[in-house]
């Protein structure tokens, strides 16, 4: 055995693989590509078509490996879940399939508190979002508070 594959053998993934804070537009391009699919919050995608959707929609790009560390970092932080579909053909290769991602509550939460936002803000923002699926997927899941932590005000400075 090699030295490289030593260091496989090995291996654990530890948390400093990933993204301190991962892009939060990859959740808001998954919630839309599952509400258009049936109004479910699983879908079957492929990291091509999140990239393509992401570039689509935001305007960033990103390169497949900066794309793996932000869902890593996604499914670390319980914004989503995901489960790989491969697995071994007749001949005993491997068959890739695309991989299973879960919306899981937290980004549900978000999604309501996105929408509850922007309603409060304006009333017309909110319509022009109503053709978007979010709506949907915030209405999905039984209402359970804020995700985040509010921090109290601070008193003013003292003269």
């Amino acid at each position: 055995m090699n030295a490289r594959a030593e260091a496989v053998a090995h291996f654990t993934r530890t948390h400093a693989d990933y993204v301190k804070t991962p892009d939060m537009r990859i959740v808001d391009v998954l919630s839309g590509l599952f509400g258009k699919q049936e109004h479910r919050l699983w879908g079957k995608v492929r990291y091509i078509k999140i990239q393509e959707l992401l570039f689509k929609f935001t305007g960033r790009r990103l390169s497949l490996r900066s794309l793996a560390r932000h869902l890593g970092a996604l499914e670390d932080q319980g914004y989503i879940r995901r489960q790989r579909l491969h697995e071994t053909g007749y001949a005993g290769e491997l068959v890739l399939r695309p991989t299973l991602y879960i919306l899981c509550q937290r980004s549900v939460q978000r999604a309501r508190n996105l929408a509850s936002n922007v309603w409060h803000w304006s009333t017309a923002a909110a319509k022009s979002l109503m053709s978007l699926p979010m709506p949907i997927l915030a209405e999905t899941l039984t209402p359970g508070g804020p995700i985040y932590t509010k921090q109290r005000r601070r008193a003013p400075p003292k003269r």
